[in-house]
């Protein structure tokens, strides 16, 4: 079965805090899935786009730019956008719609990692044998030629940040007025209720 295939094609990879993951300036050629640990992502300020070729489609990759390049469009590049990578997440879910991509963000281990790679050739090879599902990612290259899909809709997202349910009730009552000053001071006790 496909999905038996996808999972045996997966390389297992560990690695150390600090340790370098994926470098900008490299062919992106595999999807990387965060199973234990937590990476960071260096990544130039860029602009969203849409196609396969166009260097924002999705974040952690493009055509390369030099730093030279980017300084003269105005991108500064020591002014990099630090992402954090967590267990669940993944990233180069590009290559397996280009395999002419060039990395533009480096990933570093910023704890003790565990990770499951799929190289994109081992995704396409497992995919051909399967007629439908080929289709399928057949439509989906055509659709993000097509600008009528961003790549960066099929890169992982993490879930919002939850606020503390004291903190939301606190919030609702304060909208209402219902809470006063006084009550503020005695609920700011022991960090409950809003800061400042």
């Amino acid at each position: 079965a496909f999905i038996a295939d996808i999972a045996q094609a997966h390389s297992w990879v560990q690695c150390n805090a600090g340790d370098l993951v994926v470098e900008a300036g490299q062919l992106e050629q595999e999807v990387v899935f965060v199973v234990v640990g937590r990476l960071l992502m260096l990544q130039p300020p860029q602009t969203e786009m849409g196609t396969i070729k166009e260097a924002s489609s999705f974040p952690d990759s493009a055509s390369h730019v030099s730093d030279e390049e980017e300084e003269a469009n105005g991108v500064d590049p020591c002014q990099c956008i630090e992402r954090d990578i967590l267990a669940g997440a993944w990233f180069g879910e590009a290559s397996l719609f280009d395999h002419e991509l060039v990395r533009r963000t480096t990933v570093f281990a910023r704890a003790d990692s565990e990770l499951a790679v799929l190289h994109s050739t081992d995704y396409r090879r497992i995919v051909s044998k399967y007629p439908q599902l080929l289709e399928r990612h057949a439509n989906l290259v055509s659709e993000i030629q097509a600008g009528r899909l961003k790549l960066n809709e099929l890169a992982h997202a993490a879930p919002p940040a939850r606020v503390p349910h004291v903190k939301r009730v606190w919030d609702y009552l304060k909208r209402r007025g219902s809470a006063s000053d006084d009550v503020y001071e005695i609920g700011n006790f022991d960090g409950i209720g809003p800061s400042g």
